[in-house]
């Protein structure tokens, strides 16, 4: 999709537009600049692919209501100025990774409505300013 090579782009959203079922292009790493990006229900797929490391800058990301599946998306855990993270009504699975706590600035964190399983890391009590925490209805429990 050429909208990923728009490389001065600071924010993307293309959420709600019922596109054919698509996957997440590795060239969403070419949008350094982005620091908002809403692709909630757009009908996505697969997995969220590990170029989004190159989103350095990204504040807000909501990949919420698709059909992306795989283990929770780890290298989302390095987008150190991310404050808002919405990945609700998906299909991950596995478990929330200790690292999310290396995201100090969170504030919103919605995992709801998907299938993760585990223990919730204890390193989440840290996050000082997180005050939406959203993990109702996952299909396997989830304890702390």
């Amino acid at each position: 999709m050429w909208v990923f090579n728009l490389t001065r782009l600071s924010t993307l959203g293309l959420g709600e537009n019922g596109f054919v079922d698509w996957v997440v292009p590795d060239e969403i790493g070419n949008l350094k600049n982005l620091t908002w990006l809403f692709l909630g229900e757009c009908n996505l797929f697969g997995e969220i692919p590990n170029s989004i490391l190159e989103l350095k800058m990204l504040e807000s990301s909501d990949f919420s209501r698709n059909k992306l599946s795989g283990e929770f998306p780890k290298a989302i855990t390095t987008l150190f100025r991310l404050t808002k993270i919405e990945l609700f009504r998906n299909k991950f699975t596995g478990g929330i990774p200790p690292e999310l706590a290396n995201l100090t600035r969170l504030g919103e964190f919605d995992v709801s409505k998907n299938h993760l399983t585990g223990r919730l890391p204890p390193e989440i009590g840290n996050l000082k300013y997180l005050k939406v925490f959203h993990l109702y209805m996952n299909t396997s429990p989830v304890s702390s």
